[in-house]
């Protein structure tokens, strides 16, 4: 008869081999059971912390389908890459508000395209702390939309940007942004900080906005 002893800690599971198998994502790192490549959590398995995760693994992180759960009760089950919410899922807050259903990026939920969206060419559908917005078509041609920011009508430079998308590839030049390869219909949200007008602080931007018609376009956003 053989005897196979099981030990976990702190986010390693250790078999009789001798075998570690470590998560990566901090909030789940107590206690790990499941496939382990190359000490790592690799595959299906459970991992429990402060939050706790079922599904699939890649590396450490939550890669594939699972099922998230927080502390708090809320929950997510839905595809992750790398440690995020990526791709199709559904969110279930424990209060009960704020469900949603949908494509995800970067562990943002990103709207649906309502179907009015699609009479115009492009529609800006919310903005925070931003004056004006121009969108323009460039070229008939392309897949390309490159974003540029001014202050006082000069281009400048913003902190803790974030840029999510339904498709394409975000890069961020020196001065302009751009989003490349994406498909049509495009959404795309961006938050980001600014000084504010007497520069004591920090404001928080945001912007979110929908193309429809292929081709390269421009948007300008004013502050």
């Amino acid at each position: 008869m053989r005897f196979f002893i099981l030990i976990l800690f702190a986010g390693i599971v250790m078999n009789a081999g001798g075998q570690e198998c470590k998560v990566l994502l901090p909030s789940i790192d107590s206690v790990y059971t499941g496939d382990c490549r190359r000490g790592l959590a690799h595959g299906d398995g459970e991992a429990w912390g402060v939050d706790h995760y079922a599904g699939h693994f890649k590396k450490g992180l939550p890669n594939g389908n699972g099922r998230y759960v927080w502390r708090n009760g809320d929950v997510y089950d839905g595809e992750w890459s790398n440690g995020n919410r990526e791709g199709y899922g559904r969110f279930l807050p424990a209060l009960g508000k704020g469900a949603c259903e949908g494509t995800w990026r970067k562990n943002r939920f990103l709207p649906p395209i309502a179907a009015d969206d699609w009479i115009y060419p492009y529609v800006v559908k919310q903005t925070v702390n931003i004056e004006k917005v121009n969108v323009r078509k460039t070229a008939d041609e392309g897949s390309e939309v490159r974003i540029r920011i001014f202050r006082n009508s000069v281009p400048t430079q913003v902190f803790e940007l974030e840029m999510i998308s339904g498709s394409g590839d975000a890069q961020q030049n020196l001065d302009y942004l751009v989003f490349m390869y994406v498909s049509f219909p495009f959404a795309a949200r961006l938050e980001y900080k600014l000084p504010d007008k007497g520069g004591a602080q920090l404001m928080e931007c945001l912007i979110d906005f929908v193309i429809t018609e292929e081709g390269e376009w421009e948007v300008c956003i004013y502050h």
